[in-house]
């Protein structure tokens, strides 16, 4: 015979945080997907210009590029290579099509402050995506690999694009990945993607709580690595969208219809849009906006939230947590 508990707002509440947490994951994780089919179409364009212009390998291609960098990008490039290079394909991809772009801007005409802002733009795409990778190791085991992704993009995003791309509110938000090993164990099983909680009427209502507190720092948390992810995605797709671009152009140049100086000049502005659209989508996300944007979603479905912990609430966990982890 089944026993029948009695209504229990808390522990549908916990299921509900739960099940939206693994509906969150599972868009990160088909973010990434097709963040990788749009770069992998963009390698393969970069590679045929590496090649038109001489070049044996697309490596090679690459160094060279490396060689025309001021000091400084130099540096800034060399950092993202020491932490994120060979910790996945779709990140090492992701690097080769952001310098390649930058080559292809040097070689229609880009100079000083303009390759360096499409360089961090590049760069910090880079950043970003070693977040999505970072929580997508986590969930399928490989837990060391995805938290040092993630402590490495956290801290490079706020010193290396400090002042440059990012304001303080946006920067502030990535203080989380610190502490970010509690933050995907609270609440629920860490390492799988498909969570399963058994909550029943017996629980005790102080437990229940401290879970609904838990897991609305959670679902925080990975909705902004969703929105982060997002981005990331929209980028890939602009960085597509610019070498199908040339690669038109291109084609209208070998066939007389257009100077070489006319396409290099609108692959030009195309480029130099990439770091601010990219700027402008980043600095929309920090903690707040994710908050409210997720009260409202709360709202529309009515859910019961009456003990759903305060921004503030939730703020001082994270501090709580930073706190613990010194």
């Amino acid at each position: 015979m089944d026993v029948v508990y009695p209504p229990n707002k808390r522990a549908d509440r916990v299921n509900q945080l739960a099940e939206e947490i693994v509906y969150i994951q599972e868009e990160v994780k088909e973010a990434i997907q097709d963040e990788a089919a749009h770069d992998k179409k963009s390698l393969t364009m970069l590679e045929s210009i590496a090649k038109k212009q001489g070049f044996k390998t697309f490596d090679d291609y690459l160094a060279d590029v490396e060689k025309k960098l001021s000091p400084d990008d130099k540096k800034l490039y060399q950092n993202i290579k020491a932490n994120f290079l060979s910790k996945d394909e779709r990140i090492n991809i992701s690097l080769g099509i952001g310098v390649g772009l930058v080559g292809n801007g040097i070689k229609t005409g880009l100079t000083g402050t303009s390759i360096a802002t499409l360089l961090q733009g590049c760069l910090l795409r880079v950043a970003l995506q070693a977040i999505g990778v970072g929580l997508l190791k986590v969930l399928g085991g490989q837990s060391t690999e995805g938290i040092c992704l993630l402590h490495a993009a956290g801290d490079i995003i706020q010193t290396a694009f400090k002042g440059e791309l990012l304001s303080d509110k946006a920067l502030t938000a990535f203080r989380v990945f610190k502490v970010v090993e509690k933050i995907l164990s609270l609440g629920i099983p860490l390492g799988t993607i498909h969570i399963h909680i058994a909550i029943d009427g017996t629980k005790q209502p102080e437990e229940l709580t401290k879970a609904i507190k838990e897991l609305c720092v959670r679902r925080l948390t990975t909705k902004k690595i969703q929105q982060y992810a997002r981005t990331t995605l929209t980028s890939s797709g602009d960085v597509h969208a610019i070498l199908s671009y040339a690669q038109s152009l291109q084609e209208l140049v070998d066939e007389g219809a257009l100077t070489q100086k006319a396409a290099d000049e609108k692959v030009n502005q195309k480029m130099l849009q990439f770091e601010p659209d990219l700027k402008e989508a980043l600095n929309k996300i920090d903690d707040k906006s994710v908050y409210k944007l997720l009260q409202q979603q709360d709202i529309t479905r009515k859910s019961w939230t009456n003990e759903d912990p305060s921004f503030d609430e939730i703020e001082k966990m994270i501090a709580q947590y930073e706190k613990e982890e010194k």
